[in-house]
């Protein structure tokens, strides 16, 4: 917080002396300042108008403060919203399938495609051979597809 000094106090040592009075204590001082008001006017607008700009500093500070306090405050909200999005997106999935409102995927067949592919690759070979056995044998698949 604040740690430059004004008046030889230290604005965070304000801040504990005003949380250490009690509302009641607050209340009466209140209420003398409102009496020493009521038997003096003219005081009163004296320190009205010269309160005015400091009330209005204030305003301004306070303000800052909230925007300042509002804006961690959606830090906070945007982190927890990107942890509980990432948590969903990790194990979503995986909760819908054993709260059961999601069937789980089949298992694919790997056996007979990585067969397939054996076979075909395996035929390419023999057929597509550079050497002479390779042109005999792609001109008798041509004959039997013509």
């Amino acid at each position: 917080m604040a740690t430059c000094r004004l008046g030889g106090i230290n604005e965070r040592e304000k801040e504990v002396h005003m949380a250490v009075l009690s509302n009641s204590t607050k209340g009466k001082v209140g209420l003398k300042v409102a009496g020493a008001a009521v038997r003096n006017p003219a005081a009163t607008r004296l320190v009205a108008k010269a309160g005015a700009p400091v009330v209005k500093g204030g305003a301004r500070l306070g303000k800052t403060a909230a925007k300042r306090k509002a804006n961690r405050r959606m830090e906070d909200v945007g982190r927890t919203a990107r942890t509980v999005g990432e948590t969903i997106a990790t194990y979503g999935p995986e909760a819908a399938q054993l709260f059961g409102w999601v069937e789980p995927p089949k298992r694919k067949r790997t056996a007979p495609r990585v067969l397939v592919g054996v076979v075909i690759g395996a035929a390419t070979m023999f057929l597509l051979e550079p050497s002479a056995a390779g042109k005999e044998r792609r001109a008798k698949v041509r004959g039997f597809l013509t």
